[in-house]
């Protein structure tokens, strides 16, 4: 099994996986493929929904937990 990229090469440090992915090609080789604008744009959102969904869970909890202890969450 060889590494490669998008190009046939072998690759011999580590690729930037902010940028791809390793996919198995049909000889069992992994090639670092490049995320497209497309794939980019679609983990940027989930990745916004996923921090706002967060962000969400504390502010509630900290407002429970002024409740709580009897301070105003406002």
């Amino acid at each position: 099994m060889k590494i490669l990229d998008e190009n046939g090469k072998v690759l011999k440090t580590t690729p930037d996986f902010s940028t791809g992915r390793y996919l198995q090609d049909e000889n069992g080789n992994l090639v670092f493929t490049k995320w497209t604008d497309e794939e980019l744009k679609d983990i940027k959102e989930k990745e916004n929904a996923t921090l706002v969904a967060r962000v969400t869970q504390v502010e509630s909890a900290a407002m429970e937990l002024a409740q709580m202890i009897g301070g105003n969450a406002a």
